[in-house]
């Protein structure tokens, strides 16, 4: 941009001021001096209003007529499945494959400080079961054992020595108790155990893992959890002995991100799966040391993968599309080549978004639109490849609309002209000051460079700018008021434009006006305004 200096005569000197070309604000009558710090900030707070009451009419007039309307496309044939499956990994069979069912393996005697058992082995018979286990004899050796009517069903003693640990058959093998070493028993201690015959092994996701009777979780025989540790997907997951399945489900989406773990009651099974599905979802399992991963049968998987859903996965492996063939298909002229064995319904629509003045997108329910720029047509061909056919997307010419008549009427273009009147005489009033210095001469810099730069960039103004002086400070007033409200009606989307902005969010000359006095005013007390 040039710049030219203006030069100010301020009492026997002068003082030079910057302007932007084109923009000679001094007067061809200069005063002796400046305006009190009063009357400017009455004449910063008069544009103020000015430019307020301006931005007002314009958001609220609009011009008359029909816009201008894009040809748009939506396929009737949504590509299925919109995404792909994410990677899962799920225990190979059952937690708990133990086809009955006890109520604990550790249980409890009815007096404290008796010796610890643990029940071991499986329940053979063909109904459920409650076993009663008493200490019959004065020495805490000799153990009846009674089903829930009453009947002994076995018995059996312990060794002399109560120091040492046994393990005795109950019930001709079916079930081991061991006995560990301890304290005597005394007659009349008795515990309880449920055997299940309708009832699968299954486990309790919210107890211990190192929990003992009622509070046991209840994995197959033989199972130990201790303290350790596994890799999901290269990531540390720490596992106590203390934790329950729940615990250690709810640690892994926690640490690995992008990953969902859990136990199905139903099913009996563990999942853990990729949130996201993709080809390039994955998840693997490694160097596990606590022995929760073989427990949760989910050793010896390897590395599951996502897959990719029909938008993303070649054209030619999906049943949707099994007629298209290898070929070139034509957007408004250009012509895009197509291989089903290789492209993707998602590389497609991308390459055709791409395109200057055409959108084309798949919505979240798979099916594709295709939109040209507005007021102007459309051509879709297929070149024999069946591609639109599958989609469900008609080919051949899509006419567009171009708007109608947008012009304002005679008594919002008088308003509107009007107002601007009175801005420019507002700005006038403030312009025409002389014999002022430092930020004052910044603003009149300022606001002729907005003024300047805005004219530059906008279209269709300028008979509007021209018939109200703003391309010209140095003319006196608005030229014809009458002529202002014929250019209005006829230009007033461009004059619109150029004052608001190109968004409701602003930006437009109007704006930056507004930001400039708000600064003037601000500054107001520091400004040296007298010779």
């Amino acid at each position: 941009m040039a710049w030219r200096s203006a030069r100010m005569q301020i009492g026997n000197g002068t003082f030079g001021v910057r302007s932007a070309a084109g923009y000679q604000f001094t007067r061809r009558t200069p005063q002796p001096a400046g305006p009190s710090n009063e009357t400017l900030r009455t004449q910063l707070r008069r544009v103020d209003d000015e430019i307020q009451d301006l931005r007002a009419v314009l958001r609220k007039t609009r011009a008359r007529g029909s816009r201008a309307t894009s040809a748009a496309i939506r396929g009737t044939n949504p590509v299925m499945q919109a995404t792909g499956d994410g990677a899962v990994l799920r225990s190979r069979v059952e937690v708990n494959t133990e086809a009955t069912q006890l109520s604990t393996r550790t249980p409890q005697w009815s007096a404290s400080g008796g010796r610890d058992v643990t029940v071991q082995g499986l329940w053979e018979g063909t109904t459920d079961e409650v076993l009663t286990f008493t200490v019959t004899s004065n020495d805490g050796r000799s153990i009846d054992v009674t089903d829930a009517n009453g009947d002994r069903v076995d018995t059996f003693k312990l060794h002399p020595d109560s120091s040492r640990t046994r393990t005795m058959k109950v019930l001709k093998g079916d079930l081991y108790v061991e006995f560990a070493g301890g304290v005597e028993l005394q007659e009349g201690d008795t515990f309880t155990l449920e055997a299940f015959a309708s009832r699968d092994g299954a486990i309790d996701p919210d107890d211990p893992f190192d929990g003992v009777g009622l509070a046991s979780p209840r994995f197959e025989e033989g199972t130990v959890i201790r303290d350790g540790q596994f890799l999901l997907n290269g990531v540390a997951v720490a596992v106590n002995a203390s934790d329950s399945l729940n615990d250690v489900l709810a640690r892994i989406e926690a640490t690995v991100a992008g990953v969902s773990a859990s136990y199905d009651a139903e099913t009996e099974r563990v999942s853990i799966t990729t949130i996201e599905g993709g080809s390039d979802k994955n998840l693997e399992i490694s160097d596990d040391t606590s022995g929760l991963i073989a427990a949760l049968k989910l050793d010896g998987l390897g590395q599951a993968n996502g897959t990719d859903g029909p938008q993303d996965a070649p054209m030619a492996t999906i049943p949707q599309f099994q007629s298209v063939t290898a070929g070139r298909i034509s957007v408004n002229g250009v012509d895009i080549d197509l291989d089903p064995a290789t492209d993707s319904v998602a590389d497609i629509i991308s390459l055709i978004d791409a395109l200057d003045d055409v959108n084309a997108h798949i919505e979240d329910g798979g099916g594709v639109v295709i939109t040209g720029k507005a007021g102007e047509d459309l051509t879709l061909l297929d070149g024999g490849t069946g591609f639109f056919a599958a989609l469900g997307v008609q080919t051949g010419l899509h006419a567009g609309r171009a708007g109608e008549g947008r012009r304002l009427s005679d008594l919002a273009a008088r308003k509107i002209a009007a107002e601007v009147s009175q801005l420019r005489e507002a700005l006038d009033a403030l312009l025409d000051n002389e014999g002022l210095i430092g930020n004052v001469a910044d603003m009149r810099t300022r606001i002729g460079v907005a003024v300047e730069v805005a004219l530059r960039d906008a279209d269709g103004v300028g008979d509007f700018a021209s018939l109200t002086a703003f391309d010209d400070f140095d003319e006196d007033k608005v030229r014809s008021r009458s002529r202002v409200t014929r250019e209005l009606r006829h230009a007033y989307t461009d004059v619109r434009t150029l004052m608001l902005g190109e968004t409701p969010r602003g930006g437009g000359l109007l704006d930056q006006l507004a930001d400039i006095v708000d600064d003037g005013l601000s500054a107001a007390n520091g400004f040296d305004t007298l010779v």
